[in-house]
């Protein structure tokens, strides 16, 4: 099963893959969505600027899970979730550095966290 991850730029909300190896981009009136075949770990980071400023990181896997993420369809095995900055940035580190080391991501257990 395809797992289809929307990006959006607009005031006040962004949301982007930060790490993955998309199969396909296909074009909304949203912006662009993101298609991953099953099995993929990918790093999507959600940021709403105003009041509270929130940040969101989520490390999903993708196939038929039983978490919803924002953006996100169908739903999504979570295998971490950041909330703060520094989260979300070591989380993306972590997820360069297996790539360049050789480490597949995808090997990653559902226990990760």
């Amino acid at each position: 099963m395809k797992t289809a991850v929307q990006e959006l730029k607009k005031t006040g909300l962004r949301c982007a893959v930060m790490f993955g190896f998309h199969q396909s981009v296909g074009a909304s009136k949203k912006g662009p969505v993101k298609v991953f075949d099953e099995g993929q770990v990918v790093l999507f980071g959600v940021a709403q600027k105003g009041i509270n400023n929130r940040i969101q990181g989520y490390l999903f896997r993708t196939g038929k899970g039983n978490s919803e993420v924002p953006g996100v369809f169908p739903s999504v095995t979570i295998l971490a979730y950041a909330e703060r900055k520094n989260q979300l940035t070591r989380l993306r580190r972590t997820m360069a550095w297996l790539h360049k080391t050789g480490y597949q991501p995808k090997n990653l257990s559902d226990t990760f966290s």
